[in-house]
């Protein structure tokens, strides 16, 4: 596999098969990977708040229900 350096960007090359675009700077590929697992588990941390949220509300109409029948 080959690559060719793209000019006016040092840490970028093409793979002369694929064609594709590779950043060859590892520092910044964890980076970004890190960067994505954190907003992933931003995300989930919200939906679980959502869901705690919902429940919390469910039972607050439960319990109003009881009481004015």
């Amino acid at each position: 596999m080959s690559h060719i350096k793209v000019k006016d960007h040092v840490d970028l090359v093409r793979d002369t098969q694929s064609n594709a675009i590779l950043n060859t700077n590892s520092t910044l590929y964890h980076a970004a990977k890190a960067r994505k697992t954190r907003a992933k588990i931003q995300r989930e941390e919200m939906n679980r708040m959502k869901r705690d949220i919902d429940e919390i509300k469910s039972l607050l109409h439960q319990l109003i229900n009881t009481k004015n029948p």
